[in-house]
């Protein structure tokens, strides 16, 4: 860290938690001291439980999407990532594949292999050589 840097840093820190000069300046000495120990260091210093909180804190889950060991040429595994790509399961819309299902049924006397990509949202299908999919977008009530 330059000079400048350290400068523009001590003074940051007496603005934010409005302490002194000298107090600003031994909480950046501490913040580098600490920058610079091991990680073996670091635990040993925190302790044990600290620790547990830390690691805890900085816990990396595994991607859920479709790269696989296959498809990463570098390391052969997932990405690690810092959040959780759970969702939760979308709600059935008899509404929509009931219009689904007839809009294909109408489709089959105007156009070549219709067939329903899914079943609450998209129908595809064949106009000569061109293929095209039409997708049913149902939209939230306006706002009174």
């Amino acid at each position: 860290m330059t000079k400048a840097e350290r400068e523009k840093l001590i003074a940051k820190q007496m603005a934010i938690l409005n302490v002194s000069r000298a107090e600003a300046e031994e909480i950046v000495a501490e913040d580098e001291r600490i920058d610079r120990l091991t990680m073996g260091e670091l635990k040993e210093e925190c302790g044990e439980e600290a620790w547990a909180v830390m690691k805890e804190m900085t816990a990396i889950g595994e991607r859920k999407t479709p790269k696989t060991a296959e498809n990463s040429p570098k390391t052969g595994k997932k990405a690690p990532t810092n959040f959780k790509f759970d969702t939760k399961p979308k709600k059935k819309d008899d509404e929509k594949e009931d219009f689904i299902t007839k809009l294909a049924e109408m489709l089959q006397n105007l156009v070549e292999n219709v067939e329903i990509a899914n079943p609450n949202r998209e129908i595809c299908f064949k106009i000569g050589e061109n293929e095209y999919s039409l997708t049913l977008t149902k939209h939230r009530k306006p706002k009174s």
